[in-house]
């Protein structure tokens, strides 16, 4: 895994998330947050840590968020399976590590929504992520207006469940959204790998 750093400028929320996505997990975190868990532990720790499954945003927020400011901000471009993917440091956190029953997320344009992506190529419930009882992850459509893709192949939507397994450092795309998934140990090395060039003036 290869990574390059630019500065650009992006937008972020003048305003925080609601406290009750911020306590659920399914909110956009700065990739800053992970960092000293990322350094300081190994890989079981942090993944007990932290969670055992990550979206990570492939651009501006500003599209996101109603009330936005722009900011000076790192964005990233890493290279998963031989292909560059332009990372703004947002992590949404998905299951925790002490997940063992099958669970799953809602994600949509719609507040009641897991976790809520504000663009207007979302459809209010536009995807389910699923854990597995075997710990596996996928995703279906919900019946969305605009798809759900990954690594650019459309989940079929006739009414049936077609659910696709997720894989560390594949692309999933929710109408005009792009977000990466990558599991614990992946997520850590792009956080170690990258926090050295936050850390410059």
């Amino acid at each position: 895994m290869q990574t390059c750093v630019s500065r650009t400028e992006m937008t972020a929320p003048a305003e925080p998330k609601p406290a009750a996505l911020e306590e659920d997990g399914h909110t956009g975190l700065p990739l800053e947050r992970f960092a000293a868990d990322a350094h300081a532990l190994e890989s079981g720790a942090f993944a007990a840590r932290r969670g055992r499954a990550f979206l990570l945003h492939n651009g501006p927020l500003a599209a996101l968020n109603r009330a936005v400011r722009t900011q000076q901000t790192l964005v990233t471009e890493i290279r998963l399976r031989d292909r560059c993917v332009d990372l703004p440091f947002v992590v949404f956190p998905l299951f925790p590590a002490s997940s063992s029953a099958p669970a799953a997320l809602t994600l949509g344009r719609g507040r009641s929504s897991d976790l809520v992506l504000g663009e207007r190529s979302v459809s209010k419930l536009h995807a389910v992520i699923r854990l597995g009882a075997r710990g596996g992850v996928t995703v279906e459509d919900a019946g969305s207006q605009n798809g759900t893709f990954v690594d650019d192949q459309r989940i079929p939507t006739n009414g049936a469940s077609h659910p696709r397994p997720l894989v560390s450092g594949c692309l999933l795309r929710l109408g005009e959204v792009e977000l990466t998934y990558l599991e614990a140990a992946e997520l850590q090395a792009l956080v170690r790998a990258l926090v050295p060039e936050l850390r410059r003036p």
